[in-house]
């Protein structure tokens, strides 16, 4: 006798590295990097440039865990000072809100979605779930970042870690957003591209976790389903219809 079982209320996504394109992001900073160059008319090249943001930002992120939240404006205000030094540039309020509105330029300008993301969370809504959105950004520049990749209507709710004041992998994360959905995580799926900080967290809660594996170099892991392109995504919702 086939076994009715409660339909799964929700699905929620990773952001960068699932619906948006991680080389997109590597673009922006980039291009951020080419801006900067240029209007501060430093004598560096913008590789040099990023790749000295780069270690600054690796330096100061290595003393802090790796679920503690850290402000996007505030990890830009720490890395300002090395800035001015090397380079003769004034820390002023003015060429901070200059950087930060370079970057975030670049990053909408620059900003593309995985391969099918846009009809697979169509196809999601479609099919009545809750479609969420757990992500490290910060609210304004996640919401900034949605508008720009124009899907944020497809969001029934957005969590971000300025809102639930951790990262992944810690749990409260995830369960501050099922919170907000009404839900609980065994009556959702969890689709990320991560497997320590996404799947396994998400596993241990009760997710039904989907591993989205784009690279032949992602590392394995006994996630409930995987799959390699994000349209996989929505058979595995129908099976469930069926079942």
């Amino acid at each position: 006798m086939k076994q009715n079982r409660p339909r799964k209320k929700a699905v929620f996504f990773d952001c960068t590295g699932t619906l948006y394109d991680p080389r997109s992001d590597e673009r922006a900073h980039l291009e951020a990097a080419r801006e900067l160059v240029t209007h501060f008319h430093l004598g560096v090249t913008p590789q040099s440039l990023l790749e000295r943001f780069s270690s600054i930002a690796d330096k100061f992120l290595t003393q802090r865990g790796s679920d503690e939240f850290l402000a996007g404006d505030d990890m830009l205000r720490s890395i300002l000072p090395h800035f001015g030094a090397i380079f003769q540039v004034p820390k002023t309020h003015e060429n901070f809100e200059t950087c930060k509105s370079i970057i975030r330029k670049m990053h909408c300008v620059h900003s593309a979605l995985m391969p099918g993301a846009a009809d697979t969370l169509a196809g999601v809504q479609e099919r009545g779930y809750h479609v969420g959105l757990i992500s490290h950004v910060d609210t304004e520049l996640l919401r900034e970042l949605l508008d720009c990749l124009a899907i944020k209507d497809y969001f029934d709710s957005i969590t971000s870690a300025e809102e639930a004041k951790v990262c992944r992998p810690d749990p409260g994360i995830f369960e501050f957003a099922v919170s907000k959905a009404n839900t609980t995580p065994g009556q959702a799926y969890f689709v990320g591209d991560d497997a320590e900080r996404d799947i396994k967290t998400a596993q241990s809660l009760g997710f039904t976790t989907v591993y989205y594996t784009p690279s032949s170099n992602s590392p394995e892991y006994p996630a409930d389903f995987s799959i390699q392109g994000l349209p996989e995504l929505l058979p595995i919702l129908d099976r469930e219809v069926g079942q």
